[in-house]
């Protein structure tokens, strides 16, 4: 029985997060909360969130902010976050701004208000694709 609860905590804490922190700051609105919807991670321990405003924030394995990007204006929300075997970080999202910034988009024209859109960026935050 200790062997098995040696195992549960070895392998827990191999899965675990190494650090806890806040997304936001003391220099954002105060009446505007950061809400995040979804995390993901790479094969290099890097974490990635998004959210409210379509933001992306990525985080180096000790917790220390790499990037942070707004994909758009207010009125969009990153539901959804990968990341591909090559680095490539995708965020899928819905919008209801009417200038949704698009980057080599298959579709130009917003269907409907609160349209789904997919972002494609490079690892470095750089957005290679987006599109309604």
């Amino acid at each position: 029985m200790r062997l098995l609860i040696s195992l549960v905590i070895l392998i827990s804490t191999a899965y675990c997060a190494d650090f806890t922190t806040y997304i936001g700051g003391a220099n954002q609105n105060p009446y505007v909360t950061v809400a995040v919807a979804a995390l993901a991670t790479d094969s290099a321990r890097n974490t990635y969130v998004t959210g409210n405003s379509a933001f992306v924030t990525k985080l180096d394995p000790t917790g220390n902010i790499v990037f942070t990007a707004s994909i758009s204006p207010s009125g969009s929300y990153g539901n959804a976050i990968a990341v591909d075997p090559a680095g490539n970080v995708w965020l899928g999202g819905q919008t209801v701004a009417t200038n949704f910034p698009l980057v080599n988009a298959l579709q130009s024209s917003s269907v409907y208000s609160g349209t789904g859109f997919l972002v494609k960026m490079a690892p470095d935050g750089t957005v290679l694709y987006s599109s309604y």
